[in-house]
């Protein structure tokens, strides 16, 4: 554990790492959903020490169908085209491209296939991963996704892999239960809450204190933790 004198200084993750960060962007959300999901996912970003020997990162966004064809294709699992799932950065260690691709991703609305966006990031950790790194999948969500059982089947893909499935919910009202069997175990270090605040709107968090919940979130993902 961290002394109390350094447990209130940010904290910054310098290990060697591949995490792919998977941003929720269903229809639940809304707009503004989305953009304080971006903005919890930007502090994120700021706390990891993105170097060829230390983090790389990447980026998916899972949007959802736009029509009902499309929608019976996502759900079957058939196809990812038409499901508006998309890497919006491949693994890099450069900190400023991941800046930039957080900051101009869009709202794209829908119920999220999240079990695409899973199959998404295990394909960038295959392709451009690092084999002496550890891989971490880390989905940031606000909502339920398109398919329950295709979410169960992606994530169980990944874990069997050997990657990290770690999930942070923004929003209550989502089935802790199916994300505690989704997630790497133990639950208390891959499953983390934001608690709404008194009088919030459901659905759309303000996430208190992020700073905070971001070092708990390196203290239980990133294998070496070091005070800014």
């Amino acid at each position: 554990g961290f002394e109390a004198s350094t447990a209130a200084k940010p904290l910054k993750c310098s290990a060697k790492v591949d995490i792919v960060l998977v941003l929720d962007g269903s229809g639940g959300c809304a707009e503004a959903g989305f953009e304080a999901t971006k903005a919890f996912a930007l502090q994120f970003v700021s706390a990891l020490d993105m170097a060829a020997d230390k983090v790389q990162l990447g980026l998916v966004v899972a949007g959802g169908p736009a029509n009902w064809d499309a929608y019976k294709g996502c759900l079957a699992g058939s196809s990812l085209t038409g499901c508006n799932v998309r890497l919006a950065l491949q693994l890099s260690a450069d900190g400023s491209a991941a800046n930039t691709a957080v900051s101009g991703l869009k709202w794209p609305g829908s119920p999220a296939d999240v079990s695409g966006a899973l199959s998404v990031a295990g394909a960038a950790l295959a392709q451009e991963g690092r084999q002496d790194a550890e891989q971490i999948v880390l989905v940031m969500t606000r909502g339920r996704p398109l398919s329950r059982s295709r979410t169960a089947l992606a994530a169980s893909s990944l874990r069997r892999a050997g990657r990290r499935v770690a999930w942070l919910l923004l929003a209550d009202g989502m089935n802790q239960e199916d994300i505690a069997q989704w997630a790497s175990q133990p639950t208390r270090d891959n499953v983390f809450l934001v608690t709404p605040k008194a009088g919030a709107v459901k659905g759309q968090v303000t996430i208190e204190k992020p700073k905070t919940k971001i070092s708990e979130l390196l203290t239980a993902l990133c294998p070496s933790v070091v005070v800014e």
